[in-house]
C-alpha cells in the first residue's frame, strides 16, 4: 500500500452570527480526535453556504465542467482573502494534502475502566439489554434492519485518503488483491454513515422487521442464515399500465403503425443515390422496433417523474439526493414545485401517446424537447435490459420484426427536433440565455426558455390536444 496522508476533511459546515459567516472543516486524522478547522470567513451568509456546499462537492470528487463553472462565478464575487482561501482549500482537496491540525492526544478510559472488563459506562446499556441474552429475554421490542448499500469507488485515492484520516488500517496480508483493500476502506466509511469521498452510491436501499419470539431469533442465536430479500431492481419493476402481462392490455402494432417502405432501397442500407430521389425513403423515419423502444423509454421516463412528485413533492432538487428524473433537468428548473412537475410529466406522456397512435413525436413545446432528449438517452438503457432479458425484451418488442436501420438515433435527433438550442440550458457559461430579453438570448433569437414558459405552444406547431382524442396523422 502507498503511504496515505494522516489528515482528511470528511465534511464543511457553516457557522453564522450576526456579523459574519464562518466555514470550517471536520478534519479526522490519525493523530487524535475528529475537529473543526476554521477554513475562511465571509460577511454574506448566502455566499458562504454555496461555497461550503462546493467544497462538500469537492471533497467527494475532483470538480467536473458543471462544478468549476461554479467555482469559477463564485470566486469571481469573493473578496481576496477568502478568495484566496478557497482555492487553497479545493488545492488541497485535489491534491489529497490536507493540514493536519493540532489536537490534544486520543483520549483514554481511566484506570479503573480499564482494570474492568465492562467499563462503567456501559453498565447501564447492559441494564437496559441483557448481555449475550436471547430474543425472549429481552424486555423490548428488537427489529433487524438490514441494508443494501451498493457504492461505485470512481477515485480509488480520495477514499483511501479518507479512510486512512479516519482510523481505517489496511490489512497487511501479502495474498490481498488492492481490490480488497478498497472494498475495507469503503465498508469503513460506510460504517460511519457519512460520504464517502471518491465514490458515489448506486443504491441505498433498507430492509425490517419485527422479530417474534417463537417465530425468530436474533443473529447470534440464530441456526439459520440471517437474509434479506431486497427483490428485483426498480428499473425492471416500473409500472406500465398499456405494457404489462395482461393480454387485455397489448402494446400497439408498430409494424402497422410505422410500416417499412417495400420499395427494397432500406432494406440492406441500399444504394444512397436511389434513397436519395424516393419518395417513401425520404418520408422514413423509425422502423416498429425503434418506436417501440423510444415509447417504452417515454413511458418509463413518466413514471419516474411521478415517482420523484411523489417522494419529493415541492422540494428543490438537491444534488446529494437521489431522484429519478428531476435533477437530470437544467438546473434553472430544480426549485419548480409539484404541479410544474407532474405537467412535465404530462408532456412526456403526449409523445409517448404521438408514438402509440403511428405519429413521430415532434416536440411542441420546450418541456417536450427536453422530455425527448432525455428518452433519447433512455433508450440506450432499454436496450441493454433487452440484451440481458429475454422476458423485458418480448414485453417491450413481443414479434416486431429486426431491420437494418434499427435504433437510428442520429436520424431521430435530425428528424424530430426543429433545433437544439434548449441544450444551452446545461451550460453554465450561458446563464440568462433562457430569458428573451438579453443580448444573448437576442442574438440567436432563442426565445423564452424560463421553466414559466417551457409548455407554450411554439408558434409553428399546433397546441396539444387530450391524449384520450387521438389527432389524426
Amino acid at each position: 500500500m502507498q503511504n496515505l496522508p494522516a489528515a482528511y476533511p470528511r465534511a464543511f459546515h457553516c457557522e453564522h452570527t450576526p456579523s459574519k459567516s464562518r466555514i470550517h472543516a471536520l478534519v479526522h486524522h490519525t493523530g487524535g480526535p475528529a475537529t473543526l478547522t476554521a477554513v475562511l470567513t465571509l460577511t454574506d451568509p448566502e455566499l458562504a453556504e454555496q461555497a461550503a456546499r462546493i467544497l462538500n462537492q469537492a471533497l467527494e470528487a475532483s470538480p467536473g465542467p458543471v462544478l468549476r463553472g461554479e467555482i469559477e462565478q463564485l470566486t469571481l464575487q469573493l473578496p481576496t482573502a477568502p478568495r484566496a482561501s478557497l482555492i487553497q482549500a479545493l488545492a488541497s482537496l485535489e491534491s489529497g494534502t490536507w493540514p493536519t491540525p493540532t489536537t490534544p492526544p486520543w483520549p483514554t478510559l481511566d484506570e479503573e475502566d480499564e482494570r474492568s472488563e465492562t467499563p462503567r459506562r456501559l453498565h447501564d446499556e447492559f441494564t437496559r439489554t441483557p448481555r449475550l441474552a436471547r430474543l425472549a429475554q429481552h424486555p423490548g421490542l428488537v427489529v433487524r434492519i438490514g441494508r443494501l448499500l451498493e457504492v461505485h469507488v470512481h477515485d480509488r485515492a480520495r477514499t483511501l485518503n479518507a479512510a486512512t484520516a479516519s482510523g481505517w488500517t489496511p490489512d497487511e496480508e501479502d495474498d490481498l488483491h488492492e481490490d480488497d483493500h478498497i472494498l475495507s476502506a469503503v465498508m469503513w466509511l460506510a460504517d460511519q454513515d457519512c460520504t464517502i469521498p471518491g465514490a458515489d452510491i448506486l443504491t441505498d436501499a433498507s430492509n425490517g422487521q419485527c422479530l417474534s419470539p417463537g417465530d425468530d431469533e436474533i443473529a447470534d442465536w440464530s441456526q439459520e442464515p440471517v437474509t434479506f430479500d431486497f427483490g428485483t431492481g426498480y428499473l425492471l419493476r416500473q409500472p406500465r399500465p398499456d405494457a404489462g402481462d395482461d393480454p387485455d392490455q397489448p402494446r400497439p402494432d408498430y409494424t402497422a403503425l410505422f410500416p417499412i417502405p417495400d420499395c427494397g432501397h432500406l432494406a440492406n442500407n441500399g444504394d444512397v443515390n436511389d434513397i436519395e430521389v424516393c419518395e417513401r425513403c425520404e418520408a422514413f423515419t423509425l422502423t416498429p422496433r425503434t418506436a417501440a423502444a423510444l415509447s417504452w423509454a417515454l413511458g418509463t421516463l413518466a413514471e419516474q417523474c411521478l415517482m420523484d412528485v411523489d417522494e419529493h413533492g415541492d422540494k428543490p432538487v438537491d444534488p446529494n439526493e437521489t431522484w429519478s428524473v428531476f435533477d437530470e433537468l437544467p438546473r434553472l428548473t430544480w426549485r419548480q414545485d409539484a404541479a410544474w412537475r407532474t405537467r412535465f410529466s404530462q408532456a412526456v406522456r403526449h409523445l409517448e401517446n404521438d408514438l402509440d397512435h403511428g405519429r413521430l413525436p415532434l416536440p411542441t413545446c420546450t418541456a417536450e424537447e427536453v422530455a425527448l432528449h432525455l428518452a433519447l438517452d433512455e433508450t440506450e438503457v432499454v436496450l441493454d435490459m433487452a440484451a440481458d432479458s429475454d422476458h423485458y425484451a418480448h414485453t417491450v418488442f413481443g414479434d416486431l420484426p429486426e431491420h437494418p436501420r434499427d435504433y437510428d438515433w442520429d436520424l431521430c435527433h435530425t428528424a424530430l427536433f426543429q433545433d437544439s438550442d434548449v441544450l444551452f440550458l446545461y451550460d453554465n457559461a450561458a446563464d440568462g440565455i433562457e430569458d428573451p430579453e438579453t443580448d444573448i438570448n437576442k442574438h440567436f433569437r432563442i426565445g423564452d426558455l424560463r421553466p414559466a414558459h417551457w409548455f407554450d405552444t411554439f408558434l409553428n406547431m399546433k397546441p396539444r390536444k387530450p391524449t384520450s382524442a387521438p389527432e389524426q396523422n
